[in-house]
C-alpha cells in the first residue's frame, strides 16, 4: 500500500454523492461525520489541463479492450489524473481499468476484514484511508 495516500477531487465527490443519497437519515448523517473527518487529511489533487487532455486519450485503450469507456466516466477521471502525475492507482477493481495498463499502472487492493462484530457496506470505490510512494486510490464508502 502507499505510504503516502492521495485522494483526488473526483474520488471526494463520490463520495461526498454517496453520503447524499444515503435514504437513512441516521446513516446519512453518520458517514457525513466519518467523511468529513477523513477529508481534512487530504488535500485533493485536481483535474487539471494536462489530466483534462490524458481523460480524453483513455477512452481509445479501453475501447480496444472491447470496453464501453461511458459507465467508466469517473475511474477515467481518477485514472487520468494518476497517469499524468506517475502515481499507480490503487483499487479493489482492477478489470474497471482494463486496457489502461500502458499508460497507468493499475494496483490491485484486496479488501480487508472489517474487526469482529463490526458491519461495514460494501462499496465499488472502496479501500482504506489509512495507506502505508504516493497513490492515487479509491476511497473508502463511510460508515
Amino acid at each position: 500500500m502507499p505510504v503516502v495516500p492521495e485522494l483526488t477531487a473526483v474520488t471526494m465527490a463520490e463520495l461526498h454523492q454517496g453520503v447524499a443519497l444515503s435514504k437513512n437519515p441516521v446513516v446519512r448523517a453518520t458517514r457525513t461525520e466519518q467523511v468529513g473527518a477523513a477529508m481534512l487529511d487530504f488535500d485533493p489533487l485536481p483535474v487539471a489541463a494536462e489530466a483534462s487532455a490524458r481523460y480524453g486519450t483513455l477512452a481509445v485503450p479501453v475501447r480496444a479492450a472491447n470496453r464501453d469507456p461511458r459507465p467508466r466516466k469517473l475511474d477515467l477521471m481518477i485514472a487520468a489524473i494518476a497517469s499524468v502525475r506517475g502515481l499507480p492507482r490503487h483499487t479493489r477493481n482492477p478489470g474497471d481499468f482494463a486496457g489502461l495498463d500502458s499508460t497507468v499502472e493499475i494496483v490491485p487492493v484486496q479488501e480487508r476484514s472489517p474487526p469482529s462484530g463490526v458491519h461495514q457496506p460494501r462499496c465499488r470505490h472502496s479501500a482504506s484511508f489509512g495507506r502505508s510512494a504516493p497513490s492515487v486510490e479509491s476511497s473508502p464508502c463511510p460508515g
